[in-house]
């Protein structure tokens, strides 16, 4: 028996055709190749509309917009769209580095990692995959950043940018950082009297905040825009008032 999840989704657009949803960290996109009991998005949209055609994916730990198809012709429509880079896709993630480029593009192939199931790496012998990245704030030892992909790798962004130097603040995988504490940054830090200090940020800071397609029917251009999660919401505003501009 599939395990439940006890918080409604998020959709923010809905017809005949498609499912624009803003996905929360923590929740597979897919079943889970060996546990297929884990909570999924798939399953859930399933149960509710019974046909349900994934057109892409974000990995567990990043939240953002998920597009789903209710039929297999819009289904194949999308596909290609996806397949010919007639979609936008951008994302608003917290790196580590305050020295981030203004700008900057980063084509380096992709592929699995040898003896890793999972993990992915930048190698001669892997798939094209471009990145174009927009710093638009420096923290101190961080930084804000826009990033758009034109290619769909596992793990893509990353990836990228851990080769460039600029690993996510948070990423279980690609950063040596697995949570973001505000001790960490924040001089005489103060926690409760007998209590923990709860991570700011204990999942990829990363966030896929636009996505322009258009429609498999009508041909009219959607774009579809969700607002950053209350964690990363809450890490930049700690983030402003610690490194003013």
């Amino acid at each position: 028996m599939p395990k439940t999840y006890k918080k409604e989704l998020n959709i923010l657009q809905q017809d005949e055709q498609i499912i624009i949803l803003d996905k929360p960290a923590g929740l597979l996109t897919l079943p889970d190749r060996y546990d297929t009991t884990l909570p999924n998005i798939y399953h859930m949209l399933v149960q509710k509309y019974t046909q349900i055609y994934p057109v892409h994916r974000l990995d567990k730990w990043t939240s953002g917009l998920l597009l789903f198809a209710k039929d297999k012709e819009s289904h194949k429509v999308l596909n290609q769209d996806f397949a010919q880079r007639k979609v936008i896709k951008k994302y608003t993630a917290i790196v580590q580095g305050g020295r981030v480029p203004d700008h900057c593009t980063i084509d380096q192939p992709i592929r699995n990692k040898p003896g890793k199931v999972g993990i992915m790496e930048v190698h001669p012998d892997g798939k094209p995959s471009i990145t174009e990245c927009k710093t638009i704030q420096h923290f101190g030892p961080f930084s804000l950043i826009e990033l758009q992909i034109y290619s769909g790798r596992q793990h893509q962004i990353r990836v990228h940018l851990q080769f460039t130097g600029y690993p996510l603040m948070v990423d279980a995988i690609y950063s040596p950082s697995k949570a973001f504490y505000l001790s960490s940054i924040k001089k005489k830090y103060k926690n409760s009297k007998g209590r923990t200090e709860r991570p700011l940020l204990a999942r990829s800071s990363l966030h896929a905040h636009q996505l322009q397609f258009v429609h498999p029917i009508t041909r009219k251009s959607i774009v579809a825009r969700a607002d950053l999660p209350k964690d990363m919401a809450a890490t930049i505003y700690q983030l402003n008032k610690i490194y003013p501009l």
